[in-house]
């Protein structure tokens, strides 16, 4: 169970603590944030057989306090700087280009722990809380950046969620992508409190997609509703035989694994072929089963 986000301080220390505590109580391998940057950044190992998995898990948005240091709780960061750049002409009014890319500490932090990790590991797994939330397709410069890093580094696959939308698919030196997976298991918004509408930061949110629909008992954007599950076979070897099986979020917000009959699984699909293509990924996907 990765608890790095930019919500894992929402409560303060002491329920992030107690968070993990209780985890790890149920049984649960917990990473991605703890007592102090040592334990965040500390692996979870997951062993089934004769292999053993090390999963690590990291948060690019972070308000701000939320990163752990060495006597604070925190989550493990992967920060980005951003820049907005508007041409030659710093005088010109108009749009500008937005320019991100990785705090160098933070992600020499995350490569030694993967290469730490694979000393004791027969692969590792990183999950990554990053990305611009609620906008189709669009993935930031930093989180390419980040996702080479990593399978350089000796990664098998990135995991990465935050957007609340599907983002595309890589390949990249033959190791999976995922740069969000969407939403899965989740209440709308509205759930956790009421007269929301009329909070100034989810105004800010709305404002980042047009199809929100208040009127509607699934408020969020359609587009939410599109997701998938990854599946695929995890061996000393590396990845094999990795599947997308594609799920939609229905009215009550529970998700709905799609059979290949129902036209809700060719949308699914072809959401994330355009999607992918648009940000020039370019993996093939091919539809298979029932």
């Amino acid at each position: 169970m990765s608890i790095a986000g930019n919500h894992c301080l929402d409560w303060g220390e002491k329920a992030l603590l107690d968070t993990r505590e209780y985890l790890s109580a149920a049984g649960m391998e917990v990473c991605g944030a703890g007592r102090n940057i040592e334990e965040a950044r500390r692996p979870a190992f997951i062993r089934s057989g004769s292999i053993t998995i090390a999963i690590l898990a990291y948060s690019s948005v972070l308000p701000h306090g939320y990163w752990a240091e060495s006597s604070r709780p925190g989550c493990a960061p992967m920060r980005a700087h951003t820049i907005y750049d508007n041409g030659e002409n710093v005088l010109q009014s108009g749009s500008v280009q937005v320019i991100t890319f990785p705090y160098r500490d933070d992600l020499a932090a995350l490569v030694c722990d993967i290469r730490n990790a694979k000393q004791v590991a027969d692969m590792v797994l990183v999950s990554m809380h990053w990305g611009i939330h609620f906008t189709p397709a669009e993935i930031a410069d930093y989180q390419r950046d980040v996702a080479h890093a990593v399978i350089d580094a000796g990664a098998e696959m990135v995991i990465g969620h935050h957007p609340h939308i599907l983002k595309g698919v890589e390949i990249y030196s033959g190791k999976p992508i995922f740069y969000s997976l969407g939403n899965f298991a989740i209440e709308q918004p509205f759930a956790f409190k009421e007269g929301l509408e009329e909070d100034e930061s989810f105004r800010e949110i709305v404002a980042l997609n047009p199809d929100w629909n208040n009127e509607s008992k699934y408020k969020a954007p359609p587009d939410t509703r599109k997701t998938f599950i990854v599946n695929c076979q995890l061996s000393k070897n590396g990845i094999s035989d990795l599947n997308l099986i594609p799920c939609f979020i229905n009215d009550n917000a529970e998700p709905e694994i799609l059979s290949r009959k129902d036209p809700r699984f060719t949308e699914v699909v072809y959401y994330l072929d355009e999607i992918t293509a648009s940000q020039k990924l370019k993996p093939e996907f091919a539809v298979k089963g029932k």
